[in-house]
């Protein structure tokens, strides 16, 4: 997902949102059959040091890794 023209609170909450989405909704469903989902979620911000997409990219990725390393239902910032 890609937010334009917002800053680090305004995705910190669009990312609470998804999680408490995935948990209220998809959750159940998968819940009644014995599994569980959870969202992992790695929010990369841009400033004047980024070059190119794949940099993008490359912070996203790390923050997601980090957000799964802490357990479930998280969400983590690079930048």
């Amino acid at each position: 997902m890609v937010l334009q023209n917002t800053n680090r609170d305004k995705a910190e909450l669009v990312a609470k949102q998804v999680i408490t989405a995935v948990n209220e909704a998809v959750t159940e469903y998968y819940k009644t059959r014995g599994l569980d989902l959870t969202a992992s979620i790695g929010i990369a911000l841009v400033d004047d040091e980024v070059k190119d997409v794949s940099e993008i990219y490359k912070r996203a990725d790390r923050a997601l890794y980090e957000s799964k390393g802490r357990g479930k239902n998280q969400y983590r910032v690079y930048g």
